[in-house]
């Protein structure tokens, strides 16, 4: 585990079992209890799905359904629980809980630091293609990024 994960894990740790916890006291019979999760896809298979055994394992009486989209959905008027969002947490009327922070490095070919215009200093960019990125959301607003 990096030291981001060693730093996260309680704090996730602590939220998921608080999440367990509060679906517990929304249906009284166990059996019945069924957690309904939409996250993009990336979170949902590099990071959430393989940590489902282990809180189905403390949390056996609770069927977890997963959705992967990366559409904002209402979670007033959807049959979901909780949506796990690439943003800010801008969503008027949710409860909002910040997971994560990203961290963005550049990164380039090895062949970039060769050749006419090597990249020896940052205005060497100038001279070559930069990649950006936006995120679109489903009504295709800008979100920066």
């Amino acid at each position: 585990m990096t030291d981001a994960g060693h730093h996260l894990y309680p704090v996730l740790r602590n939220g998921f079992n608080a999440f367990a916890e509060a679906i517990a006291t929304l249906h009284p019979d166990p059996a019945s209890t069924v957690l309904t999760i939409t996250a993009i896809h990336d979170f949902a298979s590099k990071w959430l799905v393989p940590r489902l055994p282990k809180f189905q394992k403390a949390y056996p009486d609770i069927n977890i359904h997963l959705q992967t989209s990366v559409q904002v959905i209402d979670l007033h008027t959807q049959t979901v629980d909780m949506a796990i969002r690439y943003g800010r947490g801008n969503y008027p009327g949710l409860v909002t809980k910040k997971l994560f922070s990203d961290v963005f490095i550049p990164v380039c070919s090895p062949l970039l630091l060769q050749g006419n215009q090597p990249l020896q200093v940052p205005e060497d960019l100038v001279h070559h293609t930069l990649l950006h990125c936006e995120w679109i959301n489903d009504k295709g607003s800008e979100q920066p990024t």
